[in-house]
């Protein structure tokens, strides 16, 4: 019987090796891929070329800086324009699957050291005392604050929604309608500490914004990771409870399946090789072909010719099913069709 999980697992840690993370080989599968999901939104890697903007506060401070952080903002700016990583000016364990940004988790801000710019050969640069704080949509990366790097509980600041929000840059909040104020009114620190484990309101200006992607899961997990991870777990499972339940169909009929036509057998040689965001390839090494499945599918439609009352669907896997003609004594293979 194929083990899909276990490829699935396998595939996991060869993408986290990939983005030179630290990670626990002890965590279960499904911890594994939230942090590889999380890790790969905080590392903040430009798949394009981006536009930077300067908020007008921005603006003002970078006047004041010393050269070296001018110099490292300029070197961000240009990184950023070309397509190309900052890793180098990004946190020292930006690389942890295991350490969460709640900055970047509830309200999509990252953080880059600029005291300096980064070493020869794109090392790490070195922890800094002032952080460039910026967001970012499809097309734009917009440099909002330069501010003291933050201690313990001081990682929040409603400045910087007010910044996005006072720059015309509303798109990037997300706004609740109908609302324009919060009781009980909440310190900074209070909204740093609650916002790693509910989903938290905030007033700004005139009027209240709560994390975007609705923020995280009581377990401090990104609530996207959480919900992609259960759809990728719900395909995955489905094929384990597909073959698991089928197997007293396929030994009720197994004598009546021609040579070659056994379809558990063919189940059993599917393997995972690689997913995206909304697929999973699968390798039918009967067949030498790639299967190409949709996260969450459902079976859509079935395109087939009308059968008689003697003949019954047996037997359903990702690709087609089987019919059992009983006056025939014989099973015919159909395919079916994957959709969304």
């Amino acid at each position: 019987m194929s083990d899909l999980m276990n490829d699935f697992r396998e595939l996991i840690i060869q993408n986290l090796r990939h983005l030179k993370a630290s990670y626990n080989l002890s965590d279960d599968t499904y911890r594994l891929f939230l942090n590889f999901l999380q890790l790969r939104d905080k590392l903040f890697i430009p798949q394009h070329e981006f536009k930077v903007i300067y908020s007008k506060e921005f603006s003002d401070k970078l006047e004041s800086v010393d050269a070296n952080c001018k110099n490292t903002i300029e070197d961000i700016k240009t990184r950023l324009q070309n397509g190309r990583d900052i890793t180098a000016y990004l946190s020292r364990s930006v690389r942890s699957a295991n350490s969460p940004a709640m900055l970047v988790r509830n309200w999509g801000i990252y953080h880059a050291h600029i005291d300096e710019p980064a070493e020869e050969g794109n090392k790490k640069s070195k922890g800094s005392n002032k952080l460039l704080f910026f967001i970012y949509d499809n097309d734009n990366v917009y440099f909002l604050d330069i501010l003291p790097h933050p201690k313990g509980d001081t990682w929040f600041c409603t400045s910087l929604l007010e910044i996005i929000y006072d720059n015309d840059w509303k798109h990037l909040l997300n706004i609740v309608p109908g609302i324009t104020n919060v009781e009980p009114e909440l310190s900074d620190k209070q909204i740093n500490n609650y916002m790693k484990s509910i989903l938290i309101f905030v007033p700004v200006r005139d009027c209240v914004v709560c994390p975007i992607n609705f923020g995280v899961a009581s377990s401090g997990d990104s609530t996207v990771a959480v919900k992609t991870a259960d759809h990728f777990f719900g395909s995955i499972q489905g094929w384990a409870i597909w073959q698991k339940e089928h197997m007293q169909q396929y030994e009720l009929y197994a004598e009546t399946f021609k040579e070659g036509q056994n379809p558990f057998d063919e189940l059993s040689k599917l393997r995972l090789i690689y997913f995206d965001d909304n697929y999973f390839y699968v390798h039918d090494t009967h067949t030498d072909k790639i299967v190409k499945l949709k996260v969450k599918y459902r079976i859509e439609s079935v395109k087939v010719r009308k059968y008689n009352a003697s003949q019954e669907v047996i037997y359903f896997k990702p690709c087609h099913y089987y019919v059992h003609d009983k006056e025939a004594n014989e099973i015919e293979k159909f395919i079916i069709h994957i959709g969304s």
